[in-house]
């Protein structure tokens, strides 16, 4: 029986995934440096195993790689928000301090994402598939923020008095407003803990 009849990759299929896994994981090292315009495809391949034709075989461009790229990084933060459900947590700030450092741990956690996301997001104004794209991921990033925010509002952490979803977008706003500024200011983002859990707080 075949690798496709069983619906396990063969050989063939996994080290392709592994390259192209490979490359969105140079893309999370080397993008955050440069930015996402700064950023070329000989950039990201430089002084890596991969080539340019490795490249343009799993992606059409820097747009189609960039958008790959945040997608992966939503898969590298897979689980970051359990502290909102997890009863071991009483209270909102340990719930909240955990959640953030499981954040920062992944390789997707790093501030300079926010600005990268910006920078892209304005490369798109006027192109509506891209824009269509941006607020997809943005919508995602909402749906990811309610999986804390929904659990913990269950246990009396989280104040009621609006939606998990309206929640989420408060908190995506204020944490990129210091994700933001840690990155481009050198700043400090150490109060963003007590921002959030003010905001939260019931």
């Amino acid at each position: 029986m075949s690798a496709h009849s069983t619906g396990k990759p063969n050989g063939y299929q996994r080290r392709r995934a592994a390259t192209r896994a490979e490359l969105i994981a140079l893309g999370l090292e080397r993008m955050p440096d440069k930015g996402y315009s700064g950023l070329t495809v000989e950039d990201l391949v430089r002084n890596s195993r991969h080539t340019r034709g490795a490249f343009y075989f799993h992606f059409t461009g820097k747009e189609d790689f960039f958008l790959a790229m945040l997608e992966g990084s939503a898969d590298l933060r897979d689980g970051w928000w359990v502290p909102g459900a997890d009863p071991h947590y009483t209270t909102l700030r340990d719930a909240l301090a955990t959640a953030l450092a499981n954040l920062a741990s992944s390789p997707a956690g790093s501030p300079a994402l926010v600005v990268l996301i910006a920078e892209f997001a304005q490369a798109a104004r006027g192109r509506p598939a891209l824009e269509a794209e941006v607020r997809r991921l943005y919508e995602q990033s909402i749906v990811e923020l309610t999986r804390f925010i929904g659990p913990a509002a269950e246990r009396g952490l989280v104040r009621t008095d609006r939606s998990p979803d309206e929640l989420a977008r408060m908190v995506l706003a204020t944490t990129d407003g210091h994700e933001l500024h840690a990155h481009l200011y050198d700043y400090s983002a150490d109060g963003l803990l007590d921002a959030l859990d003010r905001l939260l707080r019931p």
